[in-house]
C-alpha cells in the first residue's frame, strides 16, 4: 500500500525523531533515533541491542545503523499513532525508512562501523585475532579515521592479482576465471556495505605485482597485460549486472605508477640497465624492463639482510614466506621448458635461488606501494599476524570452501571442504584464485551447487574417472569446471 508522507507528521524533540507502532492502546513499541551527540551514540550501542526487542522490529531499524534504542518507554515527544486502516508492517517500512532517511552520520561512530565490516567480511583469521585485539584493530580505526574525519573515500591497497601461474595442474588457462570473479564480487560486495554507512563509501586500489615477478615464473610480459585486461573487464561486468555505476575497486601496474605520461621514445633512457637478473628465461617488454630497473634500483633493500634473516630466523614471516615460494617453483619449474627435463635437485636448488630474488623484489615492491600510497591502509594477501601496519585479507567469499582431494569434491554434498582460514592455518598459506581454479559440484539429487577452489588436477582428475562435468567457459560468473556428482558416491577409488 502506497503512503502519504503527509499524513504521518513526525515530531523532533532534542534530535530525537520518535514514532511508535500499535495494534492496539495497551500495545506500544517506541522507536528512537540519536543523531547529534557522539557520547550519547556510545551510550546507546552499549546497550544494543535491548531485551525484548521483536526481531522483526529489529531488523528493519538495523540496516547499517547502530545508533537506535527499541522499547516500551514513551517519557519524551510526540507519540505517533499508526492508523487503524494500516497494517503494522506497512507502517514500521514507511517509518524507518523516514528516521534512516533523515538520520546523520555520527562521525565519532564511523571508523568503528567501517572496521567491524572489515573484521566481518575481509579479515583473514589465523592467529585467533590476537596481535588484532591487541593493537591492529586500533591502527586499523585510526587510519580509516583519517579519511572518514576529511569526509573522502576511504582508501586502502591492495597488492595482489598479479596473473595466472604457468602450472597447468594448478590453474587451467592464463586468463581470469571464475576464481577471479568472485574474488572481484567479494571484495566489491565489502565496498557496497562500507556505502551503505558511510556515503563516500571506499576503494581497494588493487596493485598488480604481475611484472614485479612474471620473470621469475616464466610468465611473459605480454601474458601479464592481457590478464590485467581481462580483470577490468570481468569488473565491468560485474557493476552492470548489480546495476551500479560505482566499481569500488581500482587497478594500477608498475607502468602507472612508475612511468605517467613519459612518452615511449623517452622511457629508455629513465633508469640505468644493470638492476634487473632475470631468474627464469622469460619474454619481457621495454616499457616492463624499465618498471623493474626503476623499482629496484630506487627501492630495493641490501640482499644481505635477508640471506642473514632465513638463515638465522626460522620462524620470521619473511623466512616462512621464502618457504612457500621455493615450494611453489619447485611446483611451478617442471612445466616450464628449460627445466623439465632438470632433476628434482637441480630444480630444488634452482628454486631456491628463485625464491630468494622473489623475496627481495617482494620487499622492494612493499617499500614501493608504501611510498607511492602512504596514507593508504595496506592489505595483503600474506599470512599477517594483523598488528599492522598491514593487514591480511582472504579475497574469497567464504562460502567457497578449498579441496584438497577429489574424496573432497565427491562428498561435497556433506560439506566437508576446509574454509580458507583453516587451509591458511594449516598451511600459512591464503588460497588465492590466481593459483587455483573454481570447481563447481551438483549434487544430482537435490541440485543444490557447492563451490570448491583447488587445483586444476583435480577436475582433470574427476573428468579422467568418467564423472560427468567440463569446463564450462561461459559460466555467467566466470569459467570454471561443473560436475554432477551422484551423492551416494563416496570416493574415487
Amino acid at each position: 500500500m502506497a503512503i502519504n508522507p503527509a499524513t504521518f507528521p513526525t515530531t523532533t524533540v532534542h534530535s530525537e525523531v520518535i514514532a511508535t507502532f500499535t495494534r492496539s492502546p495497551t500495545q506500544a513499541t517506541v522507536l528512537r533515533a540519536v543523531n547529534v551527540d557522539p557520547a550519547l551514540v556510545e551510550g546507546f550501542v552499549s546497550r544494543f541491542p535491548p531485551a525484548g526487542t521483536s526481531p522483526e522490529l529489529r531488523k528493519c531499524v538495523t540496516n547499517g545503523f547502530r545508533a537506535y534504542e527499541i522499547g516500551a518507554d514513551p517519557a519524551c515527544g510526540v507519540l505517533l499513532k499508526v492508523r487503524e486502516d494500516l497494517d503494522l508492517e506497512t507502517a514500521r517500512d514507511y517509518f524507518a525508512s523516514l528516521i534512516l532517511n533523515d538520520i546523520k552520520e555520527s562521525p565519532a561512530m564511523l571508523p568503528v562501523e567501517i572496521t567491524e565490516l572489515f573484521e566481518e567480511h575481509l579479515l583473514y583469521d589465523a592467529h585467533e585475532k590476537r596481535a588484532w585485539k591487541e593493537s591492529g584493530l586500533e591502527l586499523f580505526r585510526s587510519q580509516v579515521e583519517h579519511f572518514t574525519s576529511r569526509r573522502v573515500p576511504v582508501q586502502f591497497a591492495l597488492p595482489a592479482f598479479p596473473c595466472k601461474t604457468t602450472n597447468p595442474e594448478k590453474a587451467f588457462s592464463a586468463l581470469p576465471d571464475g576464481a577471479e570473479y568472485e574474488a572481484l564480487a567479494n571484495l566489491r560486495s565489502f565496498c557496497e556495505r562500507v556505502s551503505e554507512v558511510y556515503e563516500p563509501g571506499c576503494y581497494i586500489n588493487i596493485v598488480s605485482d604481475g611484472h614485479v615477478f612474471s620473470d621469475c615464473q616464466g610468465t611473459d610480459d605480454d601474458v601479464v597485460h592481457t590478464y590485467n585486461a581481462g580483470l577490468k573487464t570481468m569488473l565491468a561486468q560485474i557493476c552492470s549486472e548489480s546495476h551500479s555505476s560505482h566499481p569500488g575497486i581500482k587497478f594500477y601496474d608498475l607502468s602507472q605508477l612508475l612511468l605517467p605520461n613519459v612518452p615511449a621514445s623517452t622511457r629508455a633512457a629513465q633508469v640505468p640497465r644493470k638492476c634487473v637478473v632475470h631468474p627464469v628465461p622469460t619474454y619481457t617488454s621495454r616499457d616492463d624492463d624499465n618498471c623493474r630497473e626503476l623499482m629496484i634500483a630506487v627501492w630495493s633493500p641490501p640482499g644481505v639482510y635477508y640471506r642473514d634473516l632465513i638463515r638465522s630466523q626460522p620462524d620470521h614471516p619473511i623466512t616462512a614466506l621464502y618457504r612457500g615460494f621455493s615450494r611453489f617453483m619447485f611446483e611451478d619449474l617442471a612445466y616450464i621448458a628449460d627445466y623439465r627435463t632438470a632433476s628434482k635437485n637441480q630444480r630444488k636448488r634452482v628454486a631456491e635461488s628463485v625464491a630468494f630474488t622473489m623475496i627481495q623484489r617482494n620487499q622492494t615492491y612493499s617499500r614501493m606501494v608504501e611510498s607511492v600510497f602512504p596514507m593508504h591502509v595496506r592489505l595483503s594477501i600474506h599470512a599477517h599476524d594483523n598488528a599492522g601496519p598491514k593487514f591480511a585479507v582472504r579475497v574469497m567469499p567464504p562460502h567457497i570452501k578449498t579441496a584438497k582431494d577429489v574424496t573432497t569434491l565427491l562428498n561435497a554434498a556433506n560439506d566437508h571442504g576446509m574454509d580458507n582460514d583453516r587451509e591458511a592455518r594449516h598451511t600459512g598459506h591464503i588460497p588465492t584464485p590466481w593459483h587455483n581454479a573454481l570447481v563447481e559440484v551438483i549434487s544430482d539429487d537435490s541440485e543444490k551447487r557447492h563451490v570448491f577452489l583447488c587445483k586444476a588436477k583435480l577436475a582433470n582428475d574427476l573428468l579422467q574417472y568418467g564423472y560427468e562435468g567440463a569446463w564450462d567457459a561461459e559460466h555467467a560468473r566466470g569459467a570454471r569446471f561443473v560436475f554432477k556428482i551422484n551423492s551416494g558416491i563416496q570416493n574415487a577409488e
